[in-house]
């Protein structure tokens, strides 16, 4: 498995997503961002061991929805995979970012259970 690239700025929700991500069995490195910058700075280094993305929207410096505006630039990015983990929840969000980025391959609405971003993750694990 590659790495997961975590992107928040919550320290509480990074843990929280390391815990679930531990909990379900998911063994890899999981690489940490803050924010949307920092985030590219990391893939410009590492982007080819990276699996799978899984962002928060609002954040500061580069949130998530610029985070993908910028990630779709790099068509040698491609191949990794991205799950928008936010509490905007609405169908008109997540219509916007599916603009944005057509490949999202998930979209869990916080607060969430364990179980629905481990049946995103998972999902997309056994595709690669």
């Amino acid at each position: 498995m590659k790495k997961i690239l975590l992107i928040d700025d919550s320290f509480y929700e990074r843990e929280r997503h390391q815990f679930v991500l531990r909990s379900g069995h998911i063994d890899c490195e999981v690489l940490e961002a803050v924010n949307g910058r920092e985030a590219l700075d990391i893939l410009k280094k590492q982007s080819s061991e990276i699996g799978l993305i899984i962002l928060d929207w609002h954040m500061p410096v580069l949130d998530g929805a610029d985070f993908l505006r910028e990630f779709v630039k790099h068509p040698e990015w491609s191949q990794i995979k991205a799950i928008m983990s936010t509490s905007f929840g609405s169908d008109e969000r997540k219509a916007y970012i599916r603009q944005i980025f057509p490949n999202l391959a998930g979209y869990v609405v916080k607060p969430y259970q364990p179980e629905v971003m481990l049946q995103a993750v998972k999902q997309i694990i056994n595709a690669m």
